[in-house]
Order: structure tokens, then C-alpha cells, then sequence
């Protein structure tokens, strides 16, 4: 589900994703997701049943220190970390079968002006890219869905406040 909602220009959007194990062992679900280039993610949760676990921003050698600790512990935690200038990567660890884990991403972006026009663009999809080192491609590329597969749906409202939509200033 993606709620974005635009003011002048700036767009605040909520991305919310449901992930669940539909195995018979627990797992560790990793899934990466392009969001624009100028995003700034302000928040992070995740909410496993009834419990809501909020971001904590670190460094990430440290953050991904703590991660793997706690997958070594067996304990479940995330770790969202931004993997190129668009590209975000969501890894969770040990997911018991069965369980649904709902993620909520929160960004801000300054949209683009152009010709009299505002442009809110939300990507929904990653391209595959060449890479000369092997192990960069595991770190920002995601498996295709073949053709005529189906995929997740998408849910996306915009609500635009029009009242204080002004060209950006030309201060000289």
C-alpha cells in the first residue's frame, strides 16, 4: 500500500508491505525495493502480531553487527538499509512459519518542477543492471518474476493539497 500526500513540493509517503513464511521452517526474508533517487526515508517499523518495532538509525556496520547478533540468537529483527541512491534493501530475520510481518517505509522528496508542472513519481520495479563485480549484483539486484507471472498488487492513493501548490522561488 503506498499513501503519499503532496503538498506544494514536497510528497511525504507511507510505503506498507506485508511479508509472510509460507514454509514449514522459520526464514530470514530479504527483498529489495527502488524508491526515488532524492527520497529521504524519515521512519521505519515493523510489526510482527500485535508488537510494533521502530527504527533506530546507526551506522551500518554497526547496524548490521546487531542484525546478524540477533539472527545468530534467533531472535526476529530487521534491518533496512539503503543499497544505492534509489534502491533500499529490507532484510528479516527468523520468520516462524506462518507468520506475516507487515513493514512501513515513511520518505520524504522535493518533487520536481518543470514547464509549470509538479511530477510525483512512485517507482515500482527494478531493472536489471550489468555489473562487472559479481558480488555488487548480489547486493542490488532482485529475481525477475517470468512473464505472465503474478505478482503483488499495489494499492496507491495521492491526495494533493493544491492551495499551496506555487512555482519554486528564482531568487537571484
Amino acid at each position: 500500500d503506498v499513501i503519499a500526500q503532496v503538498t506544494g513540493p514536497l510528497a511525504s509517503v507511507c510505503v506498507t508491505q506485508r511479508f509472510g513464511n509460507p514454509f514449514t521452517e522459520t526464514v530470514e526474508l530479504a527483498y529489495r525495493f527502488p524508491l526515488p533517487h532524492q527520497a529521504a526515508v524519515v521512519d521505519f517499523e515493523l510489526r510482527i502480531g500485535s508488537r510494533v518495532v521502530r527504527a533506530d538509525v546507526q551506522e551500518l556496520e554497526a547496524a548490521r553487527r546487531g542484525y546478524e547478533a540477533a539472527r545468530a540468537a534467533g531472535s526476529r529483527a530487521g534491518l533496512l538499509e539503503e543499497r544505492r541512491p534509489n534502491l533500499f534493501a529490507l532484510e528479516i530475520a527468523n520468520v516462524p512459519p506462518g507468520e506475516t510481518i507487515t513493514a512501513v517505509v515513511r520518505y520524504q522528496e522535493r518533487l520536481r518542477y518543470d514547464d509549470g508542472e509538479y511530477e510525483f513519481v512512485f517507482p515500482m520495479g527494478l531493472t536489471p543492471k550489468y555489473h562487472a563485480d559479481p558480488a555488487e549484483a548480489e547486493k542490488v539486484d532482485a529475481p525477475l518474476a517470468p512473464a505472465g507471472s503474478p505478482i503483488g498488487a499495489v494499492d496507491l492513493s495521492v491526495t494533493v493539497d493544491n492551495q499551496t501548490m506555487s512555482p519554486p522561488s528564482t531568487n537571484m
